[in-house]
């Protein structure tokens, strides 16, 4: 029964006899996530605590996460596994820093992947050499993962380098977002060559 309903994405396998509804992991690896990006590590403790589990559920979750990517051990710390995940704290950054001249950022003034180019002095997009209209928000959604391609960026770091970070929990405003700029630079918005979701904790610019 409970292989079954694993199959179907109704349950996801934490550990030996150990299930959560996929709901139910969704929100609370998507919570932890968001603690780990603004933090240099957590001690279990304080896991424990923040998710108002019980010992023995936080060290099996901490260590499904573990297995999965998504965070690493530190000693005693938990950390986000930061050689696949652009997780910085912006929430202390000065302006200049939550928003990067472009030309700061790349050695050129132009990006070119596949089909895609965009000039970035003058802020024009491209794809399959006719320009793409974008807003404000999906162009700076665009140039945030394009400075980090190839990694995936959590979802604070966008929402904050988007809006603020009083919008750090707003996923569902970014899910719209990236739905929009997907229908635009996208041949198949189903199924993005560049935009990429990865286990509903971010995006990322693929460039394989």
């Amino acid at each position: 029964m409970f292989a079954i309903c694993v199959g179907e994405g109704h349950l996801v396998h934490i550990k030996k006899d150990t299930y959560l509804h996929r709901d139910a992991e969704k929100e609370l690896r998507e919570r932890l996530t968001a603690k780990l990006a603004t933090s240099a590590g957590v001690f279990a403790s304080e896991i424990r605590e923040f998710l108002s589990a019980g010992r023995r559920f936080t060290i099996i979750f901490c260590e499904y996460l573990d297995r999965i990517g998504i965070t690493r051990q530190d000693g005693e710390l938990r950390k986000l596994a930061t050689d696949q995940f652009v997780s910085g704290d912006m929430t202390s950054a000065s302006p200049a820093a939550e928003k990067p001249e472009v030309n700061d950022v790349f050695e050129s003034s132009s990006f070119v992947h596949g089909e895609l180019r965009v000039d970035l002095a003058v802020r024009r997009v491209f794809v399959r050499e006719s320009e793409v209209q974008l807003s404000v928000l999906e162009y700076k959604l665009l140039i945030t993962l394009i400075q980090h391609a190839g990694k995936v960026v959590l979802y604070p770091f966008l929402l904050t380098a988007i809006w603020g970070p009083q919008h750090v929990q707003e996923t569902q405003d970014l899910r719209v977002l990236m739905t929009s700029l997907r229908s635009k630079i996208e041949a198949d918005p189903d199924r993005p060559q560049f935009l990429r979701s990865e286990r509903r904790i971010g995006y990322r610019f693929a460039i394989e």
